[in-house]
């Protein structure tokens, strides 16, 4: 359980540092929000393959999806974090991908933490 909670704030704390960069690269040098928006997925898709190897339990995940969906929400709703935000098209991936995260955490412990699942059938 410690270990969890140890390995959930570390990836909290490499999830908002990886937003941070990415204002840094919209604000700083100007980047277009669709490069600065595809560098984050980038990042929060390489993050979130360390799901299955640090987080023993759902919940955890849960937590952490569900704060950065608040996160995420709360961006939209206030326009903050333009470095994913600031396109010119309505997009609802920002707030879908917390969500997507989790469901596919939930399908790879429902089939015993296997890291590559097949089905076959002939």
């Amino acid at each position: 359980m410690r270990e969890n909670i140890i390995n959930s704030l570390v990836l909290a704390g490499l999830f908002l540092a990886l937003f941070a960069i990415g204002e840094l690269l919209y604000h700083q040098t100007k980047m277009k929000a669709d490069d600065t928006r595809k560098v984050i997925h980038i990042g929060t898709g390489l993050l979130t393959m360390l799901f299955p190897v640090m987080l023993q339990s759902h919940w955890f995940v849960l937590l952490l999806c569900a704060s950065f969906g608040l996160i995420l929400f709360t961006s939209l709703k206030f326009n903050l974090l333009k470095s994913i935000n600031a396109i010119d098209r309505v997009s609802y991936g920002s707030l879908l991908y917390p969500v997507a995260v989790y469901a596919c955490f939930c399908v790879y412990t429902c089939h015993n933490n296997n890291y590559l699942y097949f089905s076959c059938r002939y």
